[in-house]
């Protein structure tokens, strides 16, 4: 642990809330435990102030919109100056732009952290290299894979670009019995095999192809249920899509949980039909850990977690009858299935644990301060 401790601004001008801002929290959280002082800079009501609040972080709202632009970059300068800012950590397209430039012109000159989330490819264009490879002195991305984009499509600098995947509380994700009241205020018969999907309810993760493939299953086989955890824009087409698809008895929306691990511990198999965007998704990490078997997607950074037929299942993305036959094959073979759970909780205890996470970016964060702070 460094005896140093540094004042760690993160800005975030998306509103939602979802992996990429509970990655936020999670990072900010263990930081805090580790006694380095903690700021938020959000929009007015972002998805993520309850958890500010709740983990007793302080923050900074205000708009971080276009026409705010050099409003918001004076009042981001004003942040920096008053807290004394020793590393900022952009995580949005528009906060990056306002909080890059102000920690530049800031006469705190705090250190600047650009965190990639998504795979979602990145622009070639001038606007793209100012953002990353300019402003910011080094980029953190939640995959590797996402890093080699950058560095091989892009062509950004590799010694500016770090892979630190956001890590699993092992102490919260478990194995553990299943929770046999939740599967009663369900009506979850205790013959039911359970397929479950934890995600923001966002086109590109893909649940229209859960569902299509859960019309595939129940055509063969009743003993099914679909939970399918999360909130978002996709709800009611989701929720409308189950009737002419003939699942709706089938599937469960629950809508956002706060009890994933209760939730996790009623699934038979974790699937996420993800076909864009994807880092290291925390949902399979957390499944993993819980030593429950893994159906994904092949994009994005998902398969450096999940080998195939080694640590889970991969399929390609928008496929529901390759979807539907993984689901059926797993839970015909038990033996076969625990085998990839248990070799998915190693592999997630031996290097994706949050402890490992913050140790890297505790690391990262050290090498910075001590090669760019002028303070």
């Amino acid at each position: 642990m460094p005896k140093k401790k540094f004042t760690i601004l993160h800005t975030e001008s998306s509103t939602g809330w979802a992996g990429q801002e509970m990655r936020i929290i999670l990072e900010a959280k263990e930081l805090k435990k580790r006694g380095h002082p903690i700021i938020l800079a959000i929009q007015p009501g972002s998805g993520i102030i309850p958890a500010i609040e709740q983990e007793g972080f302080k923050k900074e709202v205000f708009p971080m919109k276009k026409k705010d632009f050099m409003i918001s970059i004076i009042r981001i300068i004003k942040i920096i100056s008053k807290y004394k800012v020793d590393i900022v950590n952009t995580h949005s397209s528009w906060d990056s732009w306002i909080a890059s430039i102000a920690a530049r012109i800031s006469s705190h000159k705090p250190v600047i952290v650009r965190t990639r989330h998504l795979s979602t490819p990145v622009s070639k264009g001038l606007l793209s290299r100012i953002i990353y490879q300019y402003l910011p002195h080094l980029i953190i991305t939640t995959g590797n894979s996402i890093r080699e984009s950058l560095i091989n499509v892009n062509r950004f600098p590799e010694d500016k670009i770090v892979s630190i995947p956001t890590g699993v509380d092992l102490n919260v994700f478990y194995p553990r019995p299943q929770n046999n009241a939740l599967r009663m205020r369900l009506k979850i018969s205790p013959e039911d095999k359970v397929i479950g999907t934890i995600a923001a309810l966002r086109s590109w993760k893909g649940h229209d192809y859960l569902l299509e493939a859960a019309k595939i299953i129940v055509k063969k086989r009743k003993d099914i249920k679909f939970l399918i955890a999360g909130d978002g824009p996709r709800y009611k087409h989701l929720v409308e899509k189950t009737r002419p698809l003939g699942v709706s008895k089938h599937v469960l929306f629950l809508g956002h949980r706060e009890d994933i691990p209760e939730i996790l511990s009623i699934l038979d198999t974790v699937v996420l039909p993800s076909y864009a965007n994807e880092g290291v998704p925390q949902s399979i990490l957390q499944a993993m850990a819980m030593e429950k078997p893994v159906i994904a997607s092949n994009i994005g950074s998902i398969p450096e977690v999940v080998h195939n037929e080694e640590t889970g299942i991969l399929v390609e993305p928008k496929a529901p009858d390759a979807l539907a036959k993984k689901i059926v094959f797993l839970l015909d073979n038990q033996e076969f299935a625990k085998t990839l759970a248990a070799n998915a909780k190693k592999f997630v205890e031996s290097k994706y644990s949050v402890k490992d996470m913050i140790d890297r970016i505790e690391e990262v964060y050290n090498t910075l301060i001590q090669k760019f702070s002028t303070t």
